[in-house]
């Protein structure tokens, strides 16, 4: 379950910074937290440091969003959605 809706930038325990492992594992477990809440939710992306966000995207059929990091630059001209941020 994800406690925490504000992340932070190091760790709890040592100050240390976070790695972008945790970073990464810090948003998927946000996105698989919102999604459980949402069901019928079907693709959410969450800003991180720009132009870079966490995208969580589920095929009809499948239980769970699959997360990935993106980037704004990468999307391709097809791509609706966050590609309306660009305009």
């Amino acid at each position: 379950m994800c406690n925490r809706l504000m992340r932070e930038d190091w760790t709890s325990s040592t100050k240390e910074p976070l790695s972008h492992e945790q970073v990464a594992e810090w948003y998927t477990r946000l996105i698989l937290h919102i999604s459980r809440s949402v069901p019928r939710l079907e693709q959410i992306c969450v800003a991180h440091d720009y132009p870079f966000f966490f995208r969580g995207i589920k095929k009809p059929g499948e239980g769970e969003m699959t997360v990935t990091e993106c980037s704004l630059s990468e999307l391709d001209r097809d791509f609706e959605f966050p590609g309306g941020l660009l305009h």
